[in-house]
């Protein structure tokens, strides 16, 4: 079948911020809030907030901020193959965000770098990113049957194609901070605990380096309802807290995200208040680009 299916309902001082202060802009396009400015020619840069139906920062924004932050300081040879952050703080939209950039280790091959995201002094998420410089090698991806019959496990006989969704249903913002209009995403099946969908960002002006940075932002939409589904089920009000707490992607080859890439989702396991979720995300060709995981702190609502 072609269309969807669902089986669920519908540390920097206030100097540097007087001279940098940012407005707040609600509508700035996506490759706009990517390009940060940089304090001083150190390596500190800085980024108005961004609004959000629910009125805190979106994690994704700071996660790729930060990401783009890090590769502002390592040389363009050097891509990024893994990061790992904390989320501490929940974020103010109307507040900027300054980025603390550390050069942990420049070496020829590999560069790390710790990223501290700040608000008021104090720091709302940290991260640690490795950098690679491009390698011949030979090249292993698990069998295609493998993934089709992780697929099948979730009643997914054939994965529709974008022009065959398109034809069916309304692309759909991937997640509902983006107020400005940067991404669409196309439902190919999900479950409580599980979501299947063909995703992309348009309108993008970004330089290609910048397209890791751009997957990351996109990297943080589904875990949450994945999670919160898996513990709840439909019943969505029984949540009494929902956070993310860590997050981490590996990046397996260079990608665009201005094509559709195939994003499989699902949560693992959940213990002691706290879910697991994982994504892969696919090239329409099949080519596995990135595996993302987050730990989700979701807590049931007092009786």
């Amino acid at each position: 079948s072609a269309g969807p299916s669902s089986l669920i309902p519908p540390s920097v001082s206030s100097s540097i911020n007087s001279v940098c202060e940012l407005s707040n802009m609600p509508g700035l396009a996506l490759h706009e809030r990517l390009l940060l400015q940089q304090v001083a020619g150190c390596d500190v840069f800085i980024s108005s907030g961004q609004d959000t139906p629910w009125g805190r920062v979106y994690g994704g924004q700071v996660l790729a901020q930060s990401l783009g932050a890090a590769q502002r300081t390592v040389p363009a040879e050097h891509r990024p193959h893994s990061c790992h952050g904390y989320f501490l703080l929940a974020g103010e939209c109307a507040v900027d965000i300054l980025f603390e950039v550390e050069r942990v280790r420049d070496g020829r091959s590999f560069s790390t770098r710790l990223v501290k995201a700040l608000q008021k002094g104090k720091a709302i998420f940290q991260m640690s990113v490795s950098f690679h410089r491009d390698e011949e090698s030979p090249v292993f991806q698990a069998q295609e049957k493998e993934f089709h019959a992780l697929f099948r496990s979730h009643g997914v006989k054939s994965i529709a194609t974008p022009e065959d969704l398109l034809e069916k249903q309304k692309p759909q913002p991937l997640i509902n901070a983006d107020i400005a209009g940067d991404s669409e995403s196309l439902l190919i099946a999900e479950g409580y605990s599980w979501k299947m969908a063909w995703c992309r960002c348009k309108n993008l002006q970004l330089p290609e380096h910048l397209h890791c940075a751009a997957l990351a932002w996109a990297s943080d939409a589904n875990f949450g309802r994945v999670v919160g589904g898996a513990v709840f089920g439909s019943h969505s009000e029984q949540i009494g807290m929902m956070m993310s707490l860590d997050h981490s992607i590996h990046f397996h080859r260079p990608v665009r995200v201005d094509d559709w890439l195939l994003f499989h989702s699902r949560c693992t396991v959940y213990v002691g208040g706290r879910g697991f979720g994982r994504t892969e995300v696919f090239t329409r060709q099949g080519a596995l680009v990135a595996t993302i995981n987050q730990e989700v702190l979701a807590r049931p609502r007092a009786p």
